[in-house]
């Protein structure tokens, strides 16, 4: 395994160095799991074709993947798999929590209208915009530890305090402060994770980090089901208690108020006396805040220590790994890094270094074509996903069941669509896997507009989030993959940028078309997934690569 790792690395080393005489004078490695980590770039201030240059990066490369490797996996490598999978988790109960109150008694207090729903779904992502770029780029040039820290308690902080805000601006500044946390460690975690292992593990750490949003979102769905759904106001008695004839749903005058008012005589959705979605979003909290605490006791990535010339901390942090696992070998001292002096001379502009090398070729192409497939599913997952509660609310679905419980099956199917990406990663690539699952999301959404049923829209509804959840899975690797260290954290983060943005434009346009009818929304969601199959279709093959 070991061999067949190393020469595919050199096999994709010697397919960038050709690469490298026709787009501008570096050497830029992508591809699969296995390559990932022969790959490095330095400032655009050193100078093009350095040989010190690519020969210190190079060693480094070397001299990490070795040390990785006679380390293993093992408790230590287990311990940041926990940590970076339950940061990624926190987010995604951070992210989902504001489906859930879409349909709560957070309408009445906070004045929802359909206009402030699609405000109130796009204020995370307004803040994740530049907390992903921003945090990428510290991240890159300043440590990783640091800034994951710093984006997961913004998460927490912002989580509580949304959950005593008492007007709708307030509960949106505060939305918008955990969105910038969240949208800083995105990014980071990922390449957390991938900088403690050998390179023939990477592949399924970077799936098994990607299946702790699905337990982000079952946590999520559980606590609202817990807390918001253990006295909800039935719907249609909600809707007999109004005594307002023809009413329009969305109006504040003629929908809310009379709305508020039945709910308020049936004396529901309630938790411990005091309103329930308030409750909801003080526990929402907690998983960042538990995260934050397991990172004090980490250490920074050996990876990014070697290349930004910390050699002592990079060798300390390389023993620790091994005592936690239980070994007894000789870590060498790291080899010079020619970067060191580089980051000392450049100034500020080696903050922006990252960002530039990124829309340069080689990595242009790549990062184009990877940001139409993230603006795609982004607006499509989001647009829907987080105005789902709301429609299972105003759907057959409500009178069946309960529209938290209906949410907790749906997030409950997102864990096969998980393990199924994670076999057909490796089976069929990260490329076929992941244009499968968009194009069959798209198709099960077109089926919850078929199907007129309660039971059946649900059922389609779990459809759509297991084969999204593949989509994720799919994506969450290819990207990663695709770009080297030294850039890593400022390309995904560029591409979450995208995807935010997508976001915000899905959410406020399903929230504009859905105050008359679902149909048309969910049928410009379901477009939009299969347009971004495309756009993974047209990613240029890389040589030497698993695709």
């Amino acid at each position: 395994m070991g061999s067949e790792a190393g020469e595919e690395d050199a096999t994709l080393l010697q397919d960038y160095a050709e690469d490298e005489n026709d787009s501008g004078g570096y050497i830029e490695v992508e591809g699969a799991a296995h390559s990932d980590d022969t790959d490095t770039m330095t400032a655009d201030t050193l100078p093009s074709g350095s040989t010190e240059e690519e020969d210190s990066e190079h060693s480094c490369d070397v001299y990490c993947n070795s040390m990785l490797a006679k380390i293993g996996v093992g408790r230590y490598q287990l311990f940041v798999l926990l940590l970076c999978g339950l940061a990624n988790a926190s987010d995604a109960v951070e992210l989902m929590s504001i489906s859930f109150l879409l349909s709560s008694t957070a309408q009445c207090d906070l004045m929802l209208t359909d206009a402030r729903k699609g405000v109130l779904t796009a204020a995370v992502f307004i803040g994740m915009i530049p907390g992903g770029l921003t945090f990428g780029l510290l991240a890159d040039k300043l440590g990783r530890r640091l800034w994951l820290g710093v984006g997961l308690v913004l998460n927490a902080v912002g989580t509580l305090f949304s959950s005593q805000a008492m007007t709708f601006s307030a509960f949106v500044g505060w939305r918008i402060l955990s969105g910038f946390g969240v949208g800083g460690s995105i990014p980071i975690l990922f390449s957390f994770i991938l900088e403690f292992v050998p390179v023939i593990f990477r592949g399924k750490m970077l799936v098994t980090v990607a299946f702790f949003w699905v337990v982000g979102t079952v946590i999520c769905a559980s606590i609202a089901w817990g807390i918001l759904g253990v006295d909800e106001c039935p719907t249609q008695a909600v809707w007999a208690g109004m005594a307002t004839g023809n009413v329009t749903r969305g109006e504040s005058d003629e929908f809310l108020t009379p709305y508020c008012a039945a709910i308020e005589a049936m004396g529901c959705s309630k938790y411990n006396g005091r309103p329930a979605w308030r409750s909801f979003m003080a526990v929402c909290c907690v998983p960042a805040s538990v995260t934050t605490l397991m990172l004090l006791f980490a250490n920074e990535s050996p990876k990014w220590l070697v290349q930004t010339g910390q050699r002592d901390r990079a060798r300390d942090v390389l023993r620790r790994m091994a005592t936690v696992n239980g070994l007894s070998i000789e870590i060498e001292m790291p080899p010079r890094a020619y970067k060191k002096q580089a980051v000392a001379n450049a100034g500020l502009m080696i903050y922006l270094a990252p960002i530039l090398r990124t829309l340069k070729p080689p990595a242009r192409v790549q990062f184009l074509w990877l940001a139409g497939v993230w603006f795609f599913l982004c607006f499509g997952f989001y647009g829907f996903r987080l105005w789902m509660t709301d429609f299972f609310s105003e759907s057959n679905v409500s009178d069946d069941t309960n529209i938290y419980a209906a949410s907790f099956y749906v997030a409950l199917a997102n864990i096969p669509g998980y393990f199924a990406a994670g076999k057909t990663i490796d089976y069929y690539g990260r490329k076929k896997t992941l244009i499968l699952s968009m194009v069959t999301t798209g198709f099960s959404l077109f089926a919850i507009l078929i199907v007129k049923s309660g039971h059946g829209i649900l059922i389609f509804s779990c459809l759509f989030a297991a084969l999204s959840a593949g989509a994720w899975c799919a994506l969450d690797v290819l990207s990663v993959e695709r770009f080297p260290t030294a850039i890593r954290s400022t390309a995904l983060a560029m591409l979450t940028v995208v995807g935010r943005v997508s976001a915000i434009i899905g959410t406020l346009v399903f929230g504009f078309l859905s105050g008359k009818d679902f149909v048309l929304p969910i049928l410009l969601t379901a477009i939009a997934f299969i347009g971004g199959g495309w756009c993974c279709k047209m990613l240029p093959k890389v040589r030497g690569a698993t695709e």
